[in-house]
C-alpha cells in the first residue's frame, strides 16, 4: 500500500482509499477497506484512517468457520529524519512513497480477538469422541477415571459438600 507524497504541500492534506490491496504471505485477510487522510506538517506526515478487515477465523471450541469483520483506526506519523525518531513513535521513510502495509498490519493485530466463537453458546467438541456438540447430541459419558493420578486428590475439591 504505497501513497505518493510528492503532491502534498506543507500544511495540506490528501485523502486516500484502498480496497483489497494489502499483500500478506498467509491468507489472514479475506478483504480490507481503508479510508483516510495524510497531512504534512514541518516535513513530517501524519496518516489518520479508518479500516475494516474481513478475517476468516475458525471457532476456538468447535473449529467451524467463524468469519468476523474487524474495524480499527490507524493513526501513524512518518518522518524522513532520524533525529525525530527519538521523540515519539515515528515511522521512517526514505522515498517519495509511504508504505502503509506494516502500520495497517500492526494496528490490525492489536484488534484481533483473543477468543473467536461461531456463536456465544457454542458447545464445542466432545472430549471423548470429538463430535461437534452443536450439531449432534453426544452419548459419551464423562469419565473422571482419566484424571492424572498426581491430580486425583483435586477432583472433588471444588464440588459442594
Amino acid at each position: 500500500m504505497l501513497i505518493d507524497i510528492t503532491p502534498i504541500a506543507e500544511g495540506k492534506s490528501k485523502s486516500f482509499s484502498f480496497e483489497n490491496k494489502l499483500k500478506v504471505k498467509a491468507d489472514l485477510i479475506a478483504g480490507i477497506k481503508i479510508n483516510g487522510d495524510i497531512s504534512k506538517l514541518g516535513g513530517d506526515y501524519t496518516v489518520k484512517a479508518n479500516a475494516t478487515a474481513d478475517i476468516p477465523f475458525s471457532c476456538d471450541k468447535c473449529l467451524d468457520p467463524a468469519a468476523q469483520s474487524i474495524t480499527f483506526v490507524i493513526d501513524e506519523k512518518f518522518s524522513n529524519k532520524e533525529s525525530s525518531l527519538e521523540e515519539e513513535e515515528i515511522n521512517l521513510f526514505t522515498t517519495n512513497n509511504l508504505d502503509l502495509t506494516e502500520c495497517v498490519l500492526a494496528n490490525l493485530y492489536l484488534e484481533l480477538p483473543l477468543q473467536v466463537l461461531c456463536k456465544e453458546d457454542c458447545k464445542g467438541l466432545c472430549r471423548v469422541c470429538g463430535v461437534n456438540q452443536n450439531e449432534t447430541v453426544c452419548t459419551c459419558e464423562e469419565d473422571n477415571n482419566d484424571v492424572d493420578p498426581r491430580f486425583a486428590k483435586l477432583v472433588g475439591m471444588f464440588e459442594p459438600s
